[in-house]
């Protein structure tokens, strides 16, 4: 009788073996490329603060206040056709009982056709400015990611993501520092 005890504990470990160590050899080796299991890459992930580079990057301040003239100045280009209807409007108050109803029609036709061209440069300034701000900012968002893949490769990194987009990091995994470095 103990030698069949010990022949079923044999056949147990015989099992054991076949399920988990032959049958994952032969699942993987048997099978397509495309359904082995995929090799295992190790991640050495590193943390940047964009919006900070953003921030302190002179390239990027540059382009800001250049940004900001722009605005400016198609704000004001626009503000002309405003001050225009304010002044025929006083205009017409002031005068309105030395004016005919004609000249009256006129000038409010005259107002109604400047409100429609405020409105018209304020749709035009909102244009210009998303496709002027673009302009901008795309030299200078390249040079940034390039000064993020640079330091990255130098330290052999694979993977740099936001900060904002981490929940917890350490700090010794945030490069922004080096990065600002790269961009000087």
């Amino acid at each position: 009788m103990k030698k069949i005890k010990d022949y079923g504990w044999f056949a147990v470990l015989i099992f054991l073996v076949l399920v988990f160590v032959v049958k994952p050899l032969y699942v993987s080796h048997g099978q397509p490329e495309d359904k082995k299991p995929k090799k295992v890459t190790l991640v050495n992930l590193r943390v940047v603060d964009v919006e900070r580079i953003i921030n302190e990057y002179s390239g990027a301040r540059v382009v800001a206040n250049e940004l900001q003239q722009y605005i400016l100045s198609e704000e004001s280009r626009c503000a002309k056709f405003k001050e225009e209807v304010t002044k025929i409007q006083r205009y017409i108050k002031q005068n309105e009982d030395s004016m005919t109803v004609e000249e009256q029609n006129r000038y409010l036709s005259m107002i109604v056709q400047r409100e429609q061209q405020y409105k018209d440069c304020i749709l035009e300034k909102d244009r210009n400015i998303l496709g002027r701000e673009a302009s901008l900012k795309a030299p200078v968002l390249t040079r940034i990611y390039q000064a993020i893949e640079t330091v990255a490769m130098k330290n052999g990194y694979n993977m740099v993501m936001d900060s904002k987009s981490v929940l917890f990091h350490t700090r010794e995994l945030n490069i922004t520092d080096e990065v600002l470095e790269e961009l000087q």
